[in-house]
């Protein structure tokens, strides 16, 4: 009898321990580790946010309200429009880049840079002049603003009240003195919703503008593409500079993996999207890569 006991109590033991173990394992299920929650946090930023800025070449639309003066409309005033803008920064326009471009035309002091971007009125009546409706900074990781010069239509010696219509991409230049931010990561946008300022961040990126290569090819730029090729476990090959056809091969299946057409030509807007990815390469044989 008294072992019949000890056996019943065993049993029951054994089950309690099941049952909480189960539990346990339930509860490690469903609730997610910090570095989780974290991550989640961070993937539910609102697009546009410091959190999860825009990137070059990406189309970002946005509302503002404005009044019939053509000004934000920052109060509660009842007569307004809703204008909606699309948004894309195109390039980072750097020292170097001016010095490349204008140093012959122009007395330049070695600190003119800038942003390109375009904007287009999706929704709206009327013309607008666009730095009036929707303020432009410049901002670095440290939160320092550069507030910077007016907006043109040329990157040098442009116009600078420049109308917005609706359904017209316009380009427009953000010039500013280099030395007034240290390090400078965003461009970016202040417009105006129920008498509260909202911003959209851009993320500033110098984009290259490489050299379109294709099987027959040699030289340096050949050579640099290669190693991200090998880098990337696409070619199986040394970085000769010849554009011949294994790197033919490795490049077509580049372009299948990134959503490219698969015709073995290395353009520009190829090569950027294969110089961002991440590959081991000794500093001194990386190139100049965006």
């Amino acid at each position: 009898m008294k072992s019949g006991k000890i056996l019943i109590l065993l049993l029951a033991v054994l089950v309690l321990t099941g049952s909480l173990c189960g539990l346990a394992e339930a509860i490690s299920e469903n609730v997610p580790a910090a570095s989780d929650q974290a991550l989640a946090s961070s993937n539910s930023a609102a697009r546009g946010s410091r959190e999860n800025p825009i990137s070059t070449l990406e189309a970002f639309s946005f509302e503002t309200e404005v009044l019939a003066n053509g000004v934000p409309r920052t109060g509660n005033e009842a007569d307004y429009q809703t204008l909606r803008i699309s948004m894309t920064l195109e390039n980072f326009l750097t020292p170097d880049y001016f010095a490349r471009n204008y140093s012959r035309q122009f007395k330049l002091q070695g600190t003119e840079a800038g942003a390109e971007f375009s904007l287009t009125l999706e929704a709206g009546e009327g013309e607008w002049i666009a730095q009036d409706i929707v303020g432009f900074t410049l901002e670095n990781e440290a939160g320092d603003v550069c507030r910077g010069y007016q907006l043109m239509d040329r990157e040098m010696a442009g116009s600078y009240d420049v109308l917005l219509q609706p359904g017209a991409a316009v380009k427009f230049y953000k010039r500013f003195d280099f030395n007034q931010l240290e390090e400078p990561k965003y461009l970016v946008a202040s417009y105006w919703q129920g008498g509260e300022e909202h911003k959209a961040y851009f993320v500033l990126e110098e984009l290259i503008d490489y050299p379109t290569l294709s099987r027959g090819s040699r030289g340096e730029d050949v050579q640099a593409m290669q190693q991200w090729l090998i880098g990337l476990g696409y070619l199986d090959d040394v970085a000769d500079g010849i554009f011949g056809q294994k790197t033919e091969a490795a490049v077509i299946a580049a372009q299948q993996a990134g959503g490219f057409e698969a015709n073995g030509i290395a353009d520009t807007p190829f090569q950027r999207y294969l110089f961002k990815q991440e590959i081991q390469l000794p500093e001194e044989e990386a190139p100049q890569a965006e």
